[in-house]
């Protein structure tokens, strides 16, 4: 009886919420225009309210029309609704009108027409009362054109729903993408403090793309961004750690909760773009969000969502499509925000010095009239004089006072207090506006060097598979410390596509200091090559990162990497000293004239491309062991090249500490031998 009465129950609530569907699809309905309707974007205007009562399906109409009143009226300034409510009440009657004499058509673009014509005459006829400028007349035609468009584009998503989302192409795409960033920018209206419900949903929904690894990706990173940045360009720093996020959730594609880890980290190099604590925390807050999100949504929705091509063939295809658009895109923006930086003005001064003073000083002193009055010439040939002082950074004390000055003044001492916070001040801002240059500097050249790292990564997803390795790598190093920690580093490694590695950095210095520049290169440098990235992108990041920190810090980078399968060699050298290979029996040297990594903003490196067979040897050395010259270096490699990769460098390292010199510093050596690989019989 128990479970029967149960079951009556779950039926008569099924039927009411079968009943009730209807009305809430409706009240939704009406929910969404009235947000759309109240957003603005692009400094002010509106046009989403009129669109959607023109593109409305027929059902919704009456719904729609009442949401997009209502926001006008109660989410924008009532200067800006009064046209706005007109355009809506006339695509309304429109609608109907055309209901009744023309049931076959549509008549969405009638409505669309119509409702612009009221708007722009609405607005032309407010500027007659208020006052007309080109900006105002040019933003009512943008906005009446927007009304049309988005109206126009809105019925072609009706007829895409209507088919199905997916495998949209042409204008189903483009008018989904348009309504998108409109979307967008309306839950951008939903935020706390600077967290932007927007910015949170677009994250989550371009990891799930990620996830899929879809070209769809790109379309919906960019719609994103653009509609954040049209609502408040001041978000601009989200929808850019948003991009980049996204571009690490694919780099790092596989378990949901590492895609969630790489978006949230890319998502934070927004900070760097963000000015004052509290665009900093939202920006890192928007960025956990999205990826909280991303990991809370259900497989099935993740799936959905992301709609997962089949085939191995079509996915890779697909991947090295979206990719290689990615980052050209993404060197676009690189671009962008390269020339916007240029041309934003920075704030370096706090003013003149006599406006300081005054401001801070003089206002509240009975004797401001007799200086800054009686005797304003004299007062201004002493600031003139101060202007040089204060500009060197020297500090002011009533001795070094100006005689135009010090015979005014009867605050001698609060005048040089004042004084040297306006030297302080201005030397803190001076500071901060370098510090903030080489930010975005290397912000813009992250998201250059990550572009040119996809369109590598595109190719090869779309290149055949890689051959068979034929041969195989042996190494081997030998050091000696200068002082206590060496910082000479030596890593050795295999890659992707059949690829092995051997580097060799060098912290410029000795001790410990340059030993954390050595560690930090190397390390570096062996998580973007195996990561996929080619010498010349590794580089070019480390050369960032040790560029970033004050005071002096470089390294030496040489990198050797081996395609195992043909045999080819290819070495990056950045200030290194000399590498020296073995091949069939003869010793050759390679050098180049290029300065470390951390020195300059642009990173010139060389790169030589040889051909090693089985049996041949490649040799990396420190400048410390080079005291003496390489003449000897060569003449040993000679003599020993034939034995094992530690002995060749044991022998070198030894001969090295008998030819050190009065300057000590540490020393490296670093071996590879190439081996084929022979197939075992018993196999």
């Amino acid at each position: 009886m128990i479970n029967l009465a149960q079951e009556g129950l779950r039926q008569q609530v099924k039927k009411a919420l079968g009943d009730a569907a209807p009305y809430t699809k409706r009240l939704g309905a009406a929910a969404a225009a009235a947000l759309l309707a109240s957003t603005p974007v692009l400094g002010g205007i509106a046009p989403f309210g009129p669109a959607l009562t023109a593109a409305a399906p027929a059902a919704a109409l009456p719904f729609v029309a009442a949401g997009a009143v209502l926001g006008c009226v109660l989410g924008l300034p009532f200067a800006a609704s009064g046209g706005l409510v007109a355009a809506c009440v006339v695509a309304l009657c429109l609608r109907f009108a055309m209901q009744r004499f023309a049931p076959d058509k549509p008549g969405v673009l009638i409505s669309a027409c119509g409702s612009a014509l009221t708007l722009l005459v609405a607005e032309m006829l407010s500027q007659l009362r208020l006052g007309a400028s080109i900006e105002k007349t040019f933003a009512a035609f943008a906005e009446a054109a927007l009304l049309t468009g988005f109206a126009l584009l809105g019925s072609v998503v009706l007829v895409a729903a209507k088919r199905g989302l997916p495998g949209l192409t042409g204008n189903a795409r483009f008018a989904v993408l348009a309504w998108g960033m409109a979307v967008v920018a309306a839950l951008c209206r939903v935020s706390l403090l600077w967290v932007s419900l927007g910015v949170v949903v677009s994250g989550a929904l371009v990891c799930c793309l990620a996830f899929a690894e879809d070209a769809k990706t790109l379309y919906v990173a960019v719609a994103a961004g653009v509609g954040i940045i049209a609502y408040d360009t001041r978000l601009a720093p989200f929808a850019i750690g948003m991009g980049l996020g996204a571009l690490l959730a694919m780099a790092l594609h596989g378990a949901r909760s590492r895609m969630a880890v790489g978006y949230c980290a890319g998502a934070c190099f927004g900070m760097l773009l963000c000015h004052g604590s509290a665009m900093l925390l939202a920006c890192f807050a928007n960025g956990l969000l999205s990826a909280v999100l991303f990991l809370l949504l259900p497989d099935k929705l993740v799936t959905l969502v992301a709609g997962v091509e089949e085939g191995e063939k079509g996915r890779l295809a697909a991947a090295s499509t979206r990719v290689r658009q990615l980052g050209n895109a993404l060197c676009d923006v690189a671009d962008t925000v390269r020339e916007v930086c240029r041309t934003i003005p920075q704030k370096t001064e706090i003013g003149e010095l006599p406006d300081y003073l005054t401001d801070s000083l003089c206002r509240n002193c009975k004797n401001n009239c007799n200086c800054w009055v009686a005797n304003a010439n004299t007062m201004m040939d002493g600031m003139n004089a101060l202007q040089s002082w204060v500009a060197a950074g020297s500090a002011v004390t009533p001795q070094t006072l100006p005689e135009q000055v010090s015979t005014c003044c009867i605050k001698p001492y609060d005048l040089c207090r004042a004084l040297n916070e306006y030297s302080s001040e201005r030397l803190a801002l001076r500071c901060a506006a370098t510090k903030s240059d080489a930010l975005r500097t290397a912000v813009t050249s992250q998201l250059s060097v990550m572009s040119q790292a996809l369109a590598t990564v595109a190719k090869e997803l779309a290149s055949p598979a890689p051959l068979r390795a034929k041969y195989r790598i042996e190494t081997a190093s030998a050091g000696a410390a200068a002082e206590g920690v060496s910082a000479d580093v030596v890593r050795s490694f295999s890659g992707m596509r059949s690829q092995a590695h051997l580097l060799l950095c060098d912290g410029m210095g000795v001790g410990r200091a340059a030993a954390v520049d050595g560690t930090l290169a190397a390390s570096l440098a062996r998580q973007l090559l195996e990561a996929g990235f080619d010498a010349v992108s590794t580089v070019r990041l480390i050369n960032i990162a040790l560029s970033l920190p004050e005071g002096e810090a470089g390294a030496t980078i040489d990198i050797l990497t081996v395609d195992l399968a043909r045999g080819i060699c290819r070495v990056y050298k950045a200030g290194g000293a000399p590498t020296y290979f073995v091949r069939s029996g003869r010793v050759g040297s390679l050098s180049s004239e290029t300065l470390p990594v951390g020195i300059l903003d642009e990173v010139r490196g060389s790169e030589t491309k040889l051909d090693l067979g089985a049996g041949d040897v490649a040799v990396m050395v420190s400048d410390g062991m080079l005291a003496a010259g390489d003449i000897w270096i060569q003449m040993e490699l000679q003599r020993v090249w034939e034995s094992t990769p530690q002995n060749i460098a044991d022998t070198l390292l030894d001969g090295a500490k008998k030819r050190r010199g009065a300057r000590a510093d540490d020393m490296t050596v670093a071996v590879m031998r190439i081996v084929p690989i022979t197939e075992d019989p018993m196999m």
